[in-house]
C-alpha cells in the first residue's frame, strides 16, 4: 500500500492491528511474519530536517507526504543490510510550537523497530530523546483511563549499573483477572518492594458505540513511551497515545516553567526565581561516589556528564551537562535525596530521564517532588 496522507497510515496500521488480533483470537497466536503495530513517542529539540546532520551512525532517508509535518523516515546501518522503516509524526498540537512530541509508527519486529529508535535517539547531543513514564504516570494515566488490566511488567533490581540490561533478572507477569490483582497486593505487601520497578503496563480499552458495534485494543505502554497494540480500532489507540502525549507535555511545561533557575538583573542587585526539584529515595545510597561515577558515566540511560565535589562524607555537589541537548545542570547528593538545579531554558527532559531511569535501576519507589511545592503531576 503507497502510503501519501495520514489517512492511509490509519487504515494500514489499523488492518494490521486487527489481523493481529483475529489472530490470536482464532489461532491462540499471531500467523508467521506478522508484527504488530508499534508507537514511540519522542521529545525533540530539532526539526527532522536536522537529523542527518545529528546523527552520524546511521544512513537516513526522508520522504515528505501530502500532509505537512508527515514523513516517511528509512533508516539503515552502513554496510549492514538491516533497515526499517518509520512513519513520523511531527505535529503536536500539545506544546507551543506545535512539534516538541513526534510520534513514530512501525510495524517492524520489536528488536529492529527498538534498535534503531535507539540509534537514533542516543547519540551525543542528538536533540532527542525518549518520554520518561515514571512508576506513578503509567499506574495513574490506567487508573484515569478505568480499563481492565491485563499484563504487567516487572524489574528486579540487583544495584545501579549492574545486570542493567540482563534479561534474566525481568520478571513478567502475564496474567488476568482475580490473579493478576492477586500478584499485584503481594508486590504491594513486600517489605523491599522498592527493589520491584514496574516496565510496563497492559490493558484492555473496549469501546461500544451501538448494540452492533462493539471496537477494542489490547494495549501494551512502557516506560520509555513506546506501545504495541493489537485490536480493532486504531483511532482509540491514537486518543490514548495522545492523552499520554498531553499529559507528559504539561509535567514537563510545569517543571521548565516553575522550577528552572532564572538570574534577573535588578536596580538592587540580582533576583533569582524558579527552585530545585526534590528526588527523594526510600532505598539509601551507601556509597555516593560509585553511585555518581555510574550515574555521570555519559552511558545510557542517563546520559548525564559531570564533575563532582565531596562536601562531606555523605555530601556531594555536582556541575553537570545532559548529552541529550547539551544543557547545564547542577546537583546537590545526600544518601536519601538529590536536589536537581536546572538552567533556565534547559529541557525538563533532565528531571523525568533521571528519576524515571533511577527507578528502573536502583529505588523503585524514587520520586519526583518540587522543593516548595510538592509532587509534580
Amino acid at each position: 500500500m503507497k502510503i501519501k496522507t495520514k489517512k492511509d497510515l490509519y487504515e494500514y496500521l489499523e488492518h494490521n492491528m486487527t489481523k493481529s488480533y483475529d489472530d490470536l483470537v482464532e489461532a491462540g497466536k499471531y500467523e508467521r511474519g506478522r508484527n504488530l503495530v508499534k508507537t514511540y513517542i519522542v521529545e525533540s529539540n530539532t526539526s527532522i530536517l536536522e537529523l542527518n546532520k545529528n546523527i552520524k551512525e546511521l544512513e537516513l532517508s526522508m520522504e515528505r507526504t501530502n500532509d505537512s509535518g508527515f514523513w516517511i523516515l528509512k533508516v539503515k546501518e552502513p554496510r549492514q543490510n538491516s533497515k526499517a522503516t518509520f512513519y513520523v509524526d511531527t505535529y503536536d498540537p500539545f506544546s507551543d510550537n506545535n512539534q516538541r512530541f513526534w510520534i513514530f509508527y512501525t510495524v517492524e519486529k520489536s528488536e529492529i523497530a527498538d534498535k534503531y529508535m535507539e540509534k537514533l535517539i542516543n547519540p551525543r547531543i542528538s536533540r532527542l530523546d525518549n518520554i520518561w513514564l515514571d512508576r506513578e504516570f503509567l499506574l495513574k494515566f490506567r487508573d484515569d483511563l478505568g480499563v481492565e488490566t491485563k499484563q504487567i511488567g516487572i524489574r528486579y533490581l540487583d544495584s545501579l549499573g549492574e545486570n542493567n540490561e540482563d534479561e534474566a533478572d525481568n520478571l513478567s507477569l502475564k496474567v488476568n483477572g482475580k490473579l493478576l490483582k492477586i500478584i499485584i497486593n503481594k508486590l504491594n505487601e513486600l517489605e523491599d518492594k522498592h527493589f520491584m520497578a514496574i516496565t510496563s503496563i497492559g490493558f484492555k480499552k473496549s469501546i461500544q458505540y451501538d448494540e452492533d458495534l462493539n471496537l477494542m485494543v489490547l494495549e501494551n505502554m512502557y516506560y520509555n513511551g513506546k506501545f504495541s497494540v493489537k485490536g480493532t480500532s486504531f483511532n482509540e489507540h491514537l486518543n490514548i497515545v495522545n492523552g499520554v502525549r498531553k499529559r507528559y507535555a504539561n509535567m514537563l511545561k510545569t517543571i521548565e516553567e516553575e522550577y528552572e533557575i532564572y538570574y534577573e538583573k535588578k536596580d538592587f542587585g540580582i533576583a533569582v526565581s524558579g527552585s530545585p526539584l526534590l528526588i527523594s529515595f526510600k532505598r539509601e545510597i551507601e556509597d555516593i561516589d560509585k553511585f555518581l561515577n555510574i550515574l555521570l558515566s555519559t552511558k545510557r540511560p542517563f546520559r548525564l556528564a559531570g564533575f563532582k565535589r565531596k562536601i562531606d562524607k555523605n555530601y556531594y555537589s555536582v556541575v553537570g551537562v545532559d548529552l541529550h541537548n547539551g544543557d547545564k545542570f547542577e546537583m546537590d547528593v545526600s544518601t536519601e535525596w538529590i536536589r536537581l538545579y536546572l538552567s533556565n531554558g534547559a529541557c525538563g527532559n533532565t528531571a523525568l530521564r533521571l528519576v524515571c531511569n533511577l527507578q528502573q535501576y536502583y529505588d523503585a519507589e524514587t520520586k519526583l517532588e518540587g522543593v516548595e511545592y510538592g509532587r509534580i503531576v
